[in-house]
């Protein structure tokens, strides 16, 4: 049985890494910093990772990449993701255990 994958996001263009803004009490420019959207990727197979990564690195989003439920759990403890794109069929901990 083979897989299949099939992705499909829309994306606000708010996904820059600077806007420019006033400052209410003064009309000097403030700089103002919007943080990436971090995506944690899961999945066992290395080629539906690829296609992953190929298809969310043009929005310019923070890519976190794990091959297992584990190392997922763990990543969930010292980051906070946007979104989660996880494989339910992975072996040892699957995607619904994880």
């Amino acid at each position: 049985m083979g897989h299949a994958l099939d992705v499909r996001t829309t994306v606000p263009q708010a996904t820059a890494s600077r806007v420019a803004s006033h400052d209410s009490e003064s009309s000097s420019p403030v700089a103002v910093v919007i943080p990436k959207a971090a995506v944690l990727l899961v999945d066992d197979q290395p080629a539906n990772l690829a296609v992953l990564k190929a298809v969310l690195e043009p929005l310019d989003l923070d890519l976190v990449i794990c091959s297992s439920g584990a190392d997922a759990i763990r990543r969930l403890s010292e980051q906070d993701f946007a979104l989660i794109l996880l494989d339910v069929q992975m072996p040892g901990m699957d995607g619904f255990k994880t």
